[in-house]
This record gives C-alpha cells, sequence and structure tokens, in this order.
C-alpha cells in the first residue's frame, strides 16, 4: 500500500467542541460561499478551516506549517495566515485493533483555524495549504462569488 501526504479542508460558519471528542460543524460550505446583493459581501461572524493532514509516519517528523491565502483577479494573492506547526502537535495515529491487520502507522493534524470579520471586495477564492518541508499540499479552497439569477430574477442553484 502506497501513501502519500494528504491534506483537507472543511469550511464553516461555526464550530463546537463537546465534552465527549466530538465537534460540531455548523454552516459546512460544499465549495462556495453565494452572496445574493451587490459588493461589498461579508463574512461578519468569520469562517472557521477545519484542517487534517495525514501521511505515513515518517523517520523524522517534518516541518509543517498552514497556509490560508485569498486569491482574486484585481487583489492577486494575499496571505492572510501562516502558522507554523508545533513539532509537539505533530502526533502519531493511535495504534490499530487488535483485529486489523497490515495497519500503517500514521503521522496525523488535526488544526482549526478561525478568519474572523471577512469582508470581500471581488470575487476570490480562501485556498489553505499544509506545507511541508517547504513543498504546498493543497488542503482545498472555498469559491467567494454572486449568487446567480435567471431571466425572471429567481436564484439559479449552485453545480
Amino acid at each position: 500500500m502506497i501513501l502519500n501526504p494528504h491534506a483537507s479542508v472543511v469550511f464553516c460558519d461555526d464550530l463546537r467542541q463537546e465534552a465527549n471528542g466530538k465537534q460540531l460543524h455548523i454552516g459546512v460550505y460544499n465549495d462556495a460561499v453565494l452572496f445574493d446583493g451587490p459588493l461589498p459581501w461579508a463574512l461578519p461572524t468569520g469562517l472557521w478551516c477545519l484542517i487534517k493532514y495525514l501521511e505515513p509516519y515518517p523517520e523524522t517528523l517534518p516541518t509543517l506549517a498552514i497556509k490560508v491565502r485569498l486569491e482574486s483577479k484585481a487583489g492577486g494573492v494575499v496571505d492572510l495566515i501562516e502558522a507554523p506547526v508545533p513539532k509537539t502537535d505533530i502526533i502519531p495515529q493511535k495504534g490499530p485493533l487488535e483485529f486489523e491487520k497490515d495497519t500503517v502507522k500514521l503521522l496525523a493534524l488535526s488544526m482549526n483555524i478561525q478568519l474572523s470579520t471577512l469582508v470581500f471586495q471581488e470575487p476570490a477564492k480562501l485556498v489553505v495549504v499544509v506545507v511541508r518541508d517547504g513543498e504546498e499540499i493543497s488542503a482545498g479552497r472555498l469559491r467567494i462569488s454572486q449568487l446567480s439569477r435567471d431571466g425572471a430574477g429567481n436564484p439559479i442553484p449552485a453545480v
């Protein structure tokens, strides 16, 4: 079994942590935030980025960082966050259960980042990457756009 480093992100409006370790993700976005109105567009309560990263457990721990950037036509690329991950936050995933066979020990990282009060002056996309020893691994992106309407003014469902 060959496993490559893998990163993913979930974007949502709110995050709640329960006592049993469970998280509630409230207002989860598929791949876009669609605003119904003129610019500028705002997310006054901000946005949560729930980032997960996995790779086969290496012989030596890599240097990891999280980057969040905003990309747009007129604004170019704006770095919003670049946060190094302390090596103490990089943990081996729990060992296999007694009935599991051929398991791979994994390095696991889970990080939640809150972006507060976002205002967009034009359509854009939020991009999240995990940087592993200088190499960017895409976790995902969220498009920021206007809700499309048909000729009668009815909203066109996003695909």
